[in-house]
């Protein structure tokens, strides 16, 4: 247990910074130094509250140590609804006041997006980092 969390909060400090430099290149070009720490400052926030509890959830009913195509494929497109899931919950923490339509709206679906895409980021490094884990051994 003790060293999955390790390799979950290792995949996640990887994803940060890899999440929050995409973020930027496509969003604000201009201005990549400030908005690269604001951005590894948020998916922080993201990763350590939402990303890393619903990945150890989901490591409970999918093994992500089985190599079968259909395990790693359900487990990376679970990881992608987890971040998905993630990103709706912050969106209704940290906007209480807006109604619903909001969170359907055109605006939010690049928001949707990146929460699926930092998932699938996590599923990735994180399989990335077990299976070099594994050849260690």
């Amino acid at each position: 247990m003790k060293e999955s969390i390790l390799v979950k909060l290792l995949s996640a400090f990887i994803s940060m910074f890899l999440m929050s430099f995409l973020c930027v290149i496509v969003f604000f070009p201009d201005e990549i130094i400030g908005m690269v720490l604001f951005g590894a400052i948020m998916f922080c926030f993201l990763y350590l509250l939402g990303g890393i509890p619903v990945s150890l959830i989901i490591s409970k009913y999918i093994n992500p140590n089985r190599r079968t195509l259909w395990n790693t494929c359900s487990y990376v497109f679970v990881h992608m609804l987890g971040g998905l899931v993630v990103t709706i919950i912050f969106m209704f923490v940290s906007e209480p006041d807006h109604s619903i339509e909001m969170f359907v709206s055109e605006d939010m679906m690049s928001f949707y997006g990146i929460g699926a895409m930092s998932g699938l980021v996590f599923s990735l490094i994180e399989l990335i980092t077990l299976k070099l884990r594994r050849k260690s051994y």
